[in-house]
């Protein structure tokens, strides 16, 4: 996919944390439909082409289920990744070159969200 310059200068800047500083804690703070998404999936791809061996996890916050928005996104541009949800997690673990998209109402403290989304699953 091809970048706007912007995008991809912050899609390197993020691969060049990774490499090189290896920071644990980098923020990507763009107003909304800049494209955060797009650059996120660009350097997790990016950068799963040269280190086969990483776990990205892709962590929504709420209940309006950006995850699988996101993990839908991941599929449509990059679909040599396998993305997995948190019951693929549950069953097979983490796995290198494969990336998660969680929501974090459903592995934390919202029990109602996550019954809902339970349910959900078990009719699809």
């Amino acid at each position: 996919m091809k970048l706007l310059d912007f995008q991809d200068e912050a899609e390197q800047f993020l691969l060049d944390c990774c490499w090189r500083s290896r920071k644990r804690d980098i923020i990507l703070k763009s107003p909304t439909g800049s494209g955060k998404t797009i650059i996120l999936l660009n350097m997790i791809y990016d950068y799963l082409q040269d280190d086969d061996n990483t776990v990205f996890v892709w962590i929504t916050p709420g209940t309006v289920d950006l995850e699988e928005q996101s993990s839908e996104k991941m599929n449509e541009l990059f679909p040599s990744i396998e993305t997995q949800d948190v019951y693929d997690v549950i069953s097979d673990g983490f796995n290198p070159k494969k990336v998660p998209f969680i929501n974090w109402e459903m592995i934390t403290k919202s029990r109602k969200y996550s019954d809902r989304k339970i349910r959900q699953k078990e009719f699809i």
